[in-house]
Parts: structure tokens; sequence; C-alpha cells
């Protein structure tokens, strides 16, 4: 059970974001995978004014549209094989995303199940989709990489990484303690590295382990990508900008704020049209 909620100093509304989580056995139900809604209250009555049972759909969104924001700033211009470990919703949801920040429409993918699904699905929407039979195989070949997984066990490989150049890689999996997708030792060989949150970065996000390690220290320049957008000096400059470069996202209430107001002020927007 997750539960989000925040509000922006001299806005109208304050958001409470209620995410119980994915049920896989759902789908013999009939029912979603995923649950959720989003509240809205009134920052100035704190009175509730909307409920939006998304079913969880706002997060898969949000989500995939910070992963889309960092392919756009980092990933590279020459990207010729876009790379997914994991094969549920929200891997699905990154995948429709990049279609904004790339055209690059190859892709490899990796997951210990329903990959068949996976593939027919995003081939349907355009994608050339290559199932893979390991991550070796799409991490090697991929120019961006996002890894989607709830492993506790790392399952990208600091020796599959060494030495690579022109590449960038989007970690969403790990949100809570112990979980991370990427072995410690991968962090340090980047030149650049991003996050969305430094305080959840280090507590419960991708970098916690290589901090722990003593790779990474929060001295060290992590950048928060709120500023980065603001700094096109730290995006990637071109075809000859051939840095690796590492966006960990753990997901942060502003995030859920920004996709409910807009959701919230279109169907206002919608109901006084009626």
């Amino acid at each position: 059970m997750c539960i989000k909620s925040g509000y922006i100093e001299g806005d109208d509304s304050i958001v409470v974001k209620i995410a119980p989580g994915g049920v896989m056995t759902n789908e013999a139900k009939g029912l979603s995978t995923n649950s959720g809604l989003n509240l809205v209250f009134s920052q100035h009555t704190a009175r509730l004014d909307a409920i939006l049972f998304d079913e969880g759909l706002l997060t898969e969104i949000r989500t995939a549209a910070c992963g889309c924001l960092a392919a756009k700033l980092f990933a590279p211009r020459s990207t010729r094989c876009i790379g997914i470990l994991g094969s549920g919703i929200q891997a699905r949801w990154q995948l429709r995303m990049l279609a904004i920040a790339t055209p690059c429409r190859q892709v490899k993918v990796f997951a210990l199940d329903r990959l068949t699904d996976f593939k027919a699905e995003m081939e349907a929407e355009g994608w050339s989709v290559t199932a893979c039979s390991n991550a070796e195989e799409v991490v090697r070949a991929a120019d961006l990489l996002v890894t989607v997984t709830t492993t506790r066990r790392p399952i990208v490989k600091a020796s599959w990484i060494k030495g690579r150049r022109n590449m960038h890689i989007t970690c969403v999996g790990a949100d809570a303690p112990g979980k991370g997708e990427l072995e410690a030792e991968v962090v340090p060989m980047a030149d650049f590295l991003c996050c969305d949150s430094k305080a959840q970065t280090f507590e419960r996000g991708e970098f916690q382990h290589a901090q722990k390690a003593g790779y990474l220290s929060e001295q060290k320049k992590v950048h928060e990508i709120g500023d980065v957008v603001t700094k096109p000096r730290l995006h990637r400059q071109g075809v000859d900008d051939d840095r690796l470069t590492i966006f960990d996202t753990s997901g942060v209430a502003v995030q859920d704020i920004a996709i409910t107001k807009f959701v919230f002020a279109a169907l206002q927007h919608k109901k006084s049209k009626l």
C-alpha cells in the first residue's frame, strides 16, 4: 500500500494518491491487475473536490512520462535499439511514451513472464520487438535501456556495462528500501547521474545500493531532474556526446499532483461546456 500526499504552495489543490498495488491473480477474476485513486482537496476550504477513480492509470502515465523526459534529455541522439527489462503494465507504458522521445522502434525485451503478450501488444502499436532469453542480450544491444522490474537482486551486471559509451539507462523499479536493478558497481561507471529526488534515491531508489557500497556519497554530484530541465548544458549535446548516463525515478508526490491537476482541470472544463 502506497499513500502519497502533497500540495504546491499558492495552488488551489491538495492531492492524496492511494495505490494499493498490483495483484496479478486479479486477471483470472476479470479484474484489473492494478488499482488506486486520487483525491483532490481544496487548499482554501480543505473540502473534498473530487475523487479520480483511475485504477492506477494516472500513476502509470506519470511514471512513464518521467522516463520519457529523461530519454529526451539524456538518450543518445542515434539510438538504434531500446532495451526493456520487464513486461508488466509500466514496461508497456514506458515504451509507449518513448515514441515521443526517439524515432527508434527496434526493441529487445527480457522478462520472466508475459513476453509473448508484451511482444504482441507492442508490435500491434508499431514497435519491432525481439523477445530475448536473457537480460544480458538486452543490455548489450541497447543504447537506451529501461529497467522496469520489482527485483531485489540486481539483474544488470557491471561486466555488461563496463567500457560502454553513448548509452542511457532509466531505472524505474526501485521504489522501496532493498529494491534495486543495477549492480552497485554500475553506478560509478556513469559520467552523469540524475534522479527525481535526492532524498528518495539514497533511501529507496536505485542509488541506495551504490551509496551503501561506498561507490556513491550524497555529496557526489547527483542531479535532480527538476534542476536539469532548465540547464541545457547538462543535456545530451548531440551525436558527439558519448556519455554513459543513468536516471533513477522512485516516484514523487509532485508528479501525482501535476497529472491529477491536469485531469481535474480538464474534467471541470468539460463540465462547464455541458
